[in-house]
Order: C-alpha cells, then sequence, then structure tokens
C-alpha cells in the first residue's frame, strides 16, 4: 500500500528513547507521562519541519511498532527472557554501546522465568500456513484509473502518494469475484438472519439450469412485521396485476395459493399500503398524470385526452364519511359530500367534489357551473340516482332547462325517430313483398290446393329449402 513517509525513522525514535527511562514499577509509563512530552520536544527540535505528538509516539511504543519497545527493553537489560529482535530491524540499531547490545542478543533464555503480566509482549501469531492461500487479481484500465495513487498534502505538512478513496471496495470485489462468478449477500432487519447466495461458475449457453447455492437461517414461522420492498421489474409485474383487480382481492388470491391455514405470511406477500401505493401510480401512469408536474397541468392533459372524454361522468352524495354539525341550541345538520366520477378503463377517476350543509337545487346548480366556468366541457352523458336536487341541477347547469323540458324535448325525439324508422320499415316491407309477389307469378304453380304435386313450389317435402332459398334473395 502506498503511504505518506514517516515523519521520523526507526533510527531517530530509538535513540531518543534510550535517554529517558520510560518504564516505572516495571510497567510502561501512562500516556499522559511528561515523559513523552519530552522526548517529542527533542525530536521535534532537530527537525523543525516535522512533529510528532505525544499521543502518537506512545502507541507506536505501546503497540512495539518496529520493534521499538522490545529493542528498548533489550537495551535497558529489563527483560531478557520476553525481547524479541526481528532480524529486518537488526541493521536498523545504531547506538555506540552496540558491542554491548550485541552480546545480549546471544545470552540464552530461560522459557521457564516469570515476568510480570502488565509488561507488553510482542503479538502471538496463530500458524495459519495451511489455510493461507497466494493468487494474483488483474484490474482492467477503468478500475485502475478509479484508484490510482494521486499525491495528497497531509496535515502535517507532509506529501505523499497515497491511492484514491473508495480503493478497497474495488479489491474487495475482485478477490470476491476470483472466487465465485456471483454473490449475493443481504440480512433480515426484523430475525437478523444472514443470506449468502453464491454461484461458483459461470453458466454456459446450452446449461438448461443454473445452480445456486443458499446459506441461511430458517426463519419460516417468525412473524415479520417490516415493510416488504417492492421496485423495480417485480413492481411493474404486480402494477400490470393490478388494472383490473383490487390491491386488497390481489392479495387473498396470493394467500390462497401460496399459504395453509396457520402458516406467516410469505415475504413476497406485499402489505395492503404497497399494493394500494402501486394500484395509484398505475392509475396515474394511465391517466398520464407525471410525478414532478404540478396539478393543472395534469388535469389540462387528462382534459385534452379524447379516450377520456368519451366515458360518462356519474354524480352522487353521502352523508355517512362526514360529522353532523352540532349546534348549542340542540339542533344538528347532515354534512353532505357530492362527488363526481368517470368510470376509465376499470378505474373510478374522480373529477371534482363538494362539500355543504345544504342539499338544494340552488347550491347544486352554482357549483356545478362553476366547474364549467373552471373550464370542464358539458358532458355527452350524465348519471346519477333519483334525487331530486342532482336531477334539476344537472339539467339546469347543463342543458339550461329544467327536467320536464328536458323530457319532453327527449319523448319527442324518440317520436320523431320512431317515425322515420317505421317509414323505413314500411318501405322495406313494401319491396319485401313485391319480390315475393314477382317469385310467385314465375314459379311452375301457384294453386295452393295442389301442394301434393312435385311441380307445385308449395310441395311440403321442399317447402323448407324453398323458403331458405327465398329469404337469402331478400336480407
Amino acid at each position: 500500500m502506498v503511504g505518506p513517509k514517516a515523519a521520523f525513522s526507526y533510527k531517530q525514535i530509538f535513540e531518543q528513547l534510550i535517554n529517558f527511562d520510560i518504564y516505572s514499577n516495571g510497567s510502561l509509563k501512562k500516556k499522559k507521562d511528561v515523559v513523552w512530552i519530552e522526548i517529542c520536544n527533542q525530536l521535534n527540535c532537530k527537525q523543525p519541519l516535522h512533529s510528532i505528538k505525544p499521543l502518537n509516539l506512545y502507541v507506536k511504543v505501546q503497540k512495539d511498532v518496529g520493534n521499538l519497545l522490545s529493542d528498548y527493553k533489550r537495551y535497558k537489560n529489563l527483560n531478557k527472557d520476553t525481547v524479541s529482535v526481528s532480524k529486518g530491524n537488526e541493521n536498523n540499531l545504531s547506538d555506540p554501546h552496540s558491542d554491548e547490545f550485541k552480546d545480549d542478543e546471544n545470552e540464552p533464555s530461560d522459557s521457564s522465568d516469570q515476568f510480570d503480566e502488565s509488561e507488553i509482549q510482542p503479538i502471538k501469531r496463530k500458524n495459519n500456513s495451511q489455510k493461507h492461500i497466494k493468487f494474483t487479481i488483474s484490474l482492467d484500465q477503468k478500475e485502475w484509473e478509479e484508484i490510482s495513487p494521486i499525491e495528497q498534502l497531509y496535515k502535517n505538512g507532509n506529501k505523499g502518494l497515497a491511492l484514491k478513496a473508495g480503493w478497497p471496495d474495488i479489491i474487495r470485489h475482485v478477490i470476491d469475484d476470483m472466487e465465485v462468478y456471483i454473490r449475493i449477500d443481504g440480512h433480515c432487519k426484523t430475525c437478523d438472519a444472514k443470506l449468502k447466495v453464491t454461484c461458483d461458475e459461470k453458466p454456459s449457453v446450452n446449461d438448461e439450469s443454473i445452480t445456486f447455492t443458499v446459506e441461511t437461517t430458517n426463519s419460516r414461522g417468525i412473524p415479520h412485521a417490516e415493510k416488504r420492498r417492492l421496485a423495480g421489474p417485480h413492481r411493474k409485474k404486480i402494477k400490470e396485476q393490478l388494472k383490473n383487480k383490487k390491491p386488497k382481492q390481489w392479495q387473498r388470491d396470493v394467500a390462497a395459493t401460496d399459504m395453509e391455514h396457520g402458516h406467516c405470511e410469505p415475504p413476497y406477500l406485499y402489505k395492503l399500503p404497497v399494493l394500494q401505493k402501486a394500484s395509484q401510480q398505475q392509475q396515474n401512469e394511465a391517466l398520464g398524470i407525471i410525478p414532478g408536474t404540478t396539478v393543472f397541468d395534469s388535469l389540462s392533459k387528462i382534459k385534452q385526452d379524447s379516450d377520456f372524454l368519451q366515458h360518462p361522468i356519474c354524480f352522487d352524495a353521502t352523508a355517512s364519511v362526514t360529522f353532523k354539525i352540532d349546534r348549542p341550541g340542540g339542533e344538528s345538520s347532515d354534512v353532505f359530500l357530492y362527488v363526481i366520477v368517470s368510470h376509465v378503463n376499470n378505474m373510478l377517476v374522480p373529477l371534482t367534489q363538494a362539500i355543504s350543509e345544504r342539499n338544494d337545487t340552488n347550491f347544486l346548480t352554482f357549483w356545478l357551473t362553476d366547474w364549467r366556468r373552471s373550464g370542464a366541457k358539458v358532458p355527452l352523458q350524465a348519471i346519477t340516482d333519483m334525487g331530486k336536487a342532482l336531477q334539476h341541477s344537472i339539467a339546469l347547469s347543463f342543458n339550461n332547462l329544467t327536467v320536464e323540458c328536458v323530457l319532453q324535448k327527449e319523448e319527442k325525439n324518440k317520436t320523431t325517430q320512431n317515425e322515420e324508422t317505421f317509414d323505413e320499415t314500411t318501405s322495406l316491407t313494401s319491396q319485401f313483398i313485391e319480390k315475393i309477389t314477382k317469385k310467385i307469378e314465375t314459379s311452375k304453380s301457384f294453386d295452393i290446393s295442389d301442394y301434393k304435386s312435385k311441380e307445385n313450389d308449395y310441395y311440403l317435402p321442399d317447402f323448407a329449402n324453398r323458403l331458405s332459398q327465398l329469404c337469402k334473395e331478400f336480407p
């Protein structure tokens, strides 16, 4: 790993350590002891451009970085039995009494001697050579550009080369890819179950199936109350299924197919609010309502949609979803909710609504007229119940006529249409009779009493076939 160069070398630090007593009562002095400050002052005086903090120096010695602590104890003859000098650092020792140091190095050690447990001993590592593996990895040009070293300026003023941020993730992924072809890692927030799915080898084109290895905890039977994620291509698939089905009914169908009585809900049985949100998004997409646009833009697009304009609208009122108004005098009144909806592609689309204490023709007429003034067109067909107030308000707002005038006009139009239909039917009947008459006149015999003769058109055995052929000529 490329990193910044150390401010002080091992040789410089060790030369200052041997001039101080960093042990007290057989143990290393505390990190807040004044001795660490004095050592740092001596080092910083020799190199003003570089500095080292007392805490950093204490950590280096305490962790035995570069065998500083081990070499110090060997030099001071504090504990010969626990001293272990790395061969790579023997040449780094530079001291006027180096001969004495080398003599101590050759002294035999007695492993049976005891020493104080508070002393910091070198870290003993287990021999795991049998588990160690050695392999090479390769990075492509793009990956190398993402982690290639750059020059960096550190807080202490030093400059050095360091790998770009994010290099551990790239190296980790490359190492993982060397082991398996596909790796999936996950965990459950509710039961803390770990999931690990691997595919060892890349399948070939002719393979009929792909084998995955799954390692996880059997969490069946554990209730999971967390929100189940529905996203990506699977969300689009579920939204297509919700086009002609209510979210509650979809949930029931999946439960009836994949669950038995008493079983916990499977992870793919999504909660009702999640399904309702997906159904709402599907309806918005069908209507052209795009998230992020204003309400007026969405309504304008709906208004310009020819498919939407061909659907009838429905009116209704209810007082079951609102609270009554209680007045101090003891009188109470219902509050009505009026809604206009249209049925588009098996969806109920609300167009406008109003809420009022009054339930009369005047208020409803004013409401519908104001809706028309806002840009709504007169519908080709309006459906409502038998409420007189709604009927009168619809007739006055959309036709500028009363209900009686509308009914009379419709009756008159119906009578006119019936007369035209009757005249047309009469003309067709006359033509049909005339053609039949000509057909009979040109027949071999039209004496109905002579029905036993084969020469007669009314000969009973052939009458059905003759009649069907005659009807084909006059559709």
